[in-house]
């Protein structure tokens, strides 16, 4: 992480949201069923990732852009999971830049 002043908050957030991933019965469930009707989705998509983020996290990137038409994907260099958090001018950029060519 290239961001060290989100460390705690980050270590803090992974703390108090870690039981969600703990003897979950959901996670023993199927993909949602929504990730089967991607190709249902047609307003404009951006999808974000971080340069950093974790494998399978970056196979559901590439999964959302290539079944939802016309998706855009950015990755963002030098980012993990929360890029919002950790680059959050970028973000902000991508984000506002997306909509104001999708208004058009």
């Amino acid at each position: 992480m290239e961001n060290f002043a989100l460390r705690g908050k980050l270590r803090q957030l992974a703390t108090e949201n870690g039981h969600c991933w703990l003897n979950n019965p959901l996670l023993i469930r199927r993909m949602n069923p929504a990730a089967e009707r991607l190709r249902e989705i047609h307003p404009p998509t951006l999808v974000i990732g971080g340069e950093r983020e974790v494998s399978d996290i970056h196979k559901i990137v590439a999964r959302l852009t290539s079944e939802i038409a016309g998706a855009r994907k950015h990755v963002v260099q030098g980012a993990g999971h929360l890029v919002p958090m950790e680059k959050p001018d970028e973000f902000n950029r991508l984000v506002l830049n997306f909509l104001a060519r999708s208004k058009r």
